[in-house]
């Protein structure tokens, strides 16, 4: 298993990773996938996103960015989208602990992720519990 940042041949496989994790996690929130707008996003984070690549195949990503914290003012990685593929969920941990380190060396005190709420979240919200993290907040979505 190898885990690195997104490079520029990642773009197709991981537009597939983000129809599964649609088909998976988002279709019942109404959301689309516009893959202009992914391609675009992905210019943008791409030194701040990370894939696990096991047998030359793309089977996880974890895209964040760098955000400044509203009160203090530090930079703080934020999750955009963290998904692999179910039959290698195992490599999940791995990939979270890399881009953990990555944060690390850059200087960062603090990482933030978000899960949907899908039925997972108890697993997750244990998941994340055991890795250190807390939940910090809630958010909500409604069709208008």
């Amino acid at each position: 298993m190898e885990i690195r940042k997104l490079g520029h041949t990642d773009f197709l496989p991981t537009i597939n990773l983000i129809d599964k994790f649609f088909e998976e996690s988002l279709a019942e929130f109404g959301s689309t996938v516009d893959t202009d707008f992914i391609a675009g996003l992905f210019t943008k984070v791409r030194e701040t996103s990370f894939v696990a690549v096991k047998d030359k195949e793309v089977v996880g990503l974890l895209a964040g960015q760098i955000v400044t914290d509203t009160l203090s003012g530090e930079a703080t990685y934020a999750e955009l989208m963290w998904f692999v593929l179910k039959e290698h969920r195992s490599c999940g941990a791995r990939l979270l602990k890399f881009v953990e380190d990555w944060v690390k060396e850059k200087g960062m005190k603090r990482m933030m992720m978000v899960h949907m709420c899908n039925g997972k979240e108890d697993q997750l919200r244990e998941f994340y519990k055991r890795l250190g993290y807390r939940p910090m907040e809630v958010h909500y979505i409604k069709e208008l």
